[in-house]
């Protein structure tokens, strides 16, 4: 699966938000289109924002999501958290901190020392989804509707500009096994106009394919 290079976003600053962006984004991590957010606000939520089952098991899977500007997640909000989960019903098989905060690899130990501990008790594995983790999921080009979703602004709308979308093309041209000439063609498509029936000034030129010696 390819990535969408240098992919830097800013992370969301909203709570509700930001929940929205965790429950289409575990939609699909999970592969549960079922997925949704756990009641309402003041509702009890037992530590679990949103919940969804792991594609093709039984196994529920909880997602506190946790927006932080400044420092990040402590210790003792996860324990709390972890303690409230352990009431949710039916019983949890994960449960994931997603957060804004920067990855840190003292919570990541901890989550995995948390982890050992509820497994021996029969209880849930607890796993950290920081922002650096969550920016990398958004950076695969099969989420990358996911990231238009909240993140409008920072595509480029080509056709809204009138910028051909186009690509370089090599021929080469000889006798027999050897290329004596060579050329670069750029083909491509202008985008559509919003006007159909007009043939004046740049609409002219719109939704038309072209081939260009370069």
């Amino acid at each position: 699966m390819t990535k969408l290079r240098n992919l830097k976003i800013f992370p969301l600053k909203d709570d509700e938000e930001f929940e929205n962006l965790c429950l289409v984004l575990w939609k699909r991590l999970l592969g549960d289109p079922n997925a949704q957010l756990n009641g309402r606000r003041g509702q009890r939520q037992h530590g679990v924002d949103l919940f969804g089952r792991k594609a093709e098991t039984l196994d529920w899977v909880g997602v506190q999501c946790k927006v932080r500007s400044d420092g990040g997640v402590t210790e003792s909000e996860i324990i709390s958290d972890v303690e409230k989960a352990k009431h949710f019903n039916p019983r949890l098989s994960e449960l994931i901190f997603a957060t804004t905060a920067p990855r840190d690899e003292k919570l990541q130990a901890f989550a995995r020392t948390l982890t050992e501990q509820n497994l021996k008790t029969g209880s849930f594995a607890v796993h950290i989804y920081a922002w650096d983790d969550i920016q990398l999921e958004l950076s695969e080009e099969r989420n990358l509707d996911i990231c238009r979703r909240f993140y409008d602004d920072f595509f480029i709308n080509y056709e809204n500009l009138g910028i051909a979308i186009s690509r370089v093309l090599c021929v080469s041209i000889g006798v027999g096994h050897s290329a004596d000439t060579g050329y670069e063609l750029l083909v491509g498509k202008t985008p559509a106009t919003d006007k159909p029936d007009s043939f004046y000034g740049l609409d002219y030129w719109k939704g038309n394919y072209f081939i260009a010696n370069q």
